[in-house]
């Protein structure tokens, strides 16, 4: 399970991700972090101690966001996977039938007329 911070964490990333470069976002050190909101975002229940202890976590948390966003990124090529994997297409061949020639029922410890015995239950 998630810890309240990771949460609350998820739900400040996608909020912020909702405001394009350069407008205002409302989670700035101008207006402050909405604890309040955020739980309710969330769904979840804050005690005044979890508020106040998670309200100086998400503080640290936008701080490093906004160091992130001083990171000058110009000339990395975007990635959608850092490995760099492509589709592998092979060609569709059929595999050899491992049982074929083998019937599971002759295995079996009781059989009559190719079907399995098994004890009476009702």
């Amino acid at each position: 399970m998630l810890s309240l911070s990771k949460h609350l964490a998820f739900w400040v990333f996608r909020l912020m991700q909702s405001f394009p470069c350069g407008t205002q976002n409302p989670m700035n050190e101008n207006s402050g972090f909405d604890i309040e909101h955020m739980a309710v975002l969330a769904r979840i229940k804050l005690t005044p101690d979890e508020k106040a202890r998670i309200s100086g976590q998400m503080g640290t948390i936008l701080a490093y966001i906004e160091k992130l966003k001083e990171v000058n990124t110009d000339d990395v090529e975007p990635t959608a996977h850092v490995l760099g994997l492509k589709n592998v297409f092979r060609d569709d061949e059929p595999a050899p039938k491992p049982l074929a020639d083998h019937n599971p029922i002759s295995d079996s410890p009781a059989h009559d007329k190719g079907h399995y015995e098994v004890p009476k239950i009702i």
